[in-house]
């Protein structure tokens, strides 16, 4: 399974290693790189929400208001530098389990950045 992102003609644009998707199992996995969705979602964050140390970068979006599933309240993302890996996407809920995301659930979140952005 590949997300959609990362089938689309012409996506990578780039000379070497093929694409790895991160949702290859439904769900996020680390073994991803290049993956058109998580990069996609990495460049609709706004920079002002980036937190960094060092070199790893991550961000908690408040999505309790955004419907991307009943109850959670933040999507959580983590990512080393820019090479086309991340290390976590999770959805935080109010009892403090988490689950990881789903393509579905980015691309949600990509599409109401977007709308927002405008």
């Amino acid at each position: 399974m590949t997300c959609k992102l990362c089938l689309v003609p012409g996506y990578k644009d780039w000379e070497g290693q093929d694409p790895k998707c991160h949702f290859s199992k439904g769900e996020f996995n680390r073994e991803g790189w290049n993956c058109g969705t998580a990069n996609a979602l990495r460049r609709v964050i706004p920079e002002d929400l980036i937190q960094y140390y060092e070199d790893q970068r991550f961000v908690a979006i408040n999505i309790a208001k955004r419907e991307l599933e009943a109850a959670s309240l933040f999507l959580y993302i983590s990512w080393y530098k820019n090479r086309g890996r991340l290390d976590s996407i999770k959805l935080i809920y109010s009892d403090g389990k988490t689950k990881l995301a789903t393509e579905d659930d980015c691309v949600s979140l990509i599409e109401f950045i977007q709308r927002d952005k405008r």
